[in-house]
């Protein structure tokens, strides 16, 4: 999913002459799998939910970035692939506080005190199994805008060719005088913390 539109575009930039729709849709599609590989995240929000596996380590449950309150929790106590226990929402705190309400993801599920159900996660890899939509809420507006000027940053450096192989994006990103800058800022910001138990 690319963060910003052909109309978001070409509403920043211009009327451009020369650049058919498809074009431009493949190098916005292009950068935004760049700005995942590079944040180590993805700011759009899957369209269904699903299933993800997790293990925990005392209260604390990290998870991928979701976007929306999970639709299911569920625990297997004794390792044996059968998801046994599941832990009622009530249960647990989605973190960070307000997250959602900012626009931002849950990125971990803390149990609350004396919650009746279970006292810690389990911590066996894949012992909880959480259903839900997975990604941010909505794109943040500086992801949104930072598509479009490396676009038309590699756009002006001749490169635009260059847009549709990911793989060549971090050599051509270099050859801007802005944006190795501006993708240092958006990692500082937006990066994705790997945390290790």
């Amino acid at each position: 999913m690319a963060y910003a539109s052909v109309a978001d575009y070409r509403s920043r930039v211009g009327i451009l002459t020369g650049v058919d729709d498809v074009t431009l849709q493949a190098q916005l599609d292009a950068v935004s799998a760049y700005l995942d590989r590079r944040l180590g995240r993805s700011f759009g929000l899957e369209a269904q939910a699903t299933p993800r596996y997790f293990g925990g380590t005392g209260s604390v449950l990290w998870i991928d970035d979701c976007g929306v309150s999970p639709q299911a929790v569920e625990a297997d106590l004794d390792g044996d692939g059968t998801y046994e226990l599941t832990v009622p929402l009530s249960a647990v705190l989605l973190e960070p506080a307000n997250a959602l309400a900012r626009g931002w993801p849950v990125t971990r599920l803390v149990l609350r005190s004396g919650n009746g159900v279970l006292a810690a996660w389990p911590s066996q890899p894949q012992s909880v199994r959480v259903t839900a939509r997975w990604g941010w809420p909505v794109v943040p507006g500086p992801i949104r805008e930072a598509t479009v000027v490396i676009v038309r940053q590699l756009r002006d450096l001749g490169l635009g060719g260059v847009l549709q192989a990911v793989t060549q994006l971090d050599a051509a990103v270099q050859r801007s005088d802005v944006l190795p800058g501006l993708i240092r800022d958006l990692v500082r910001e937006y990066g994705r913390v790997v945390w290790v138990p």
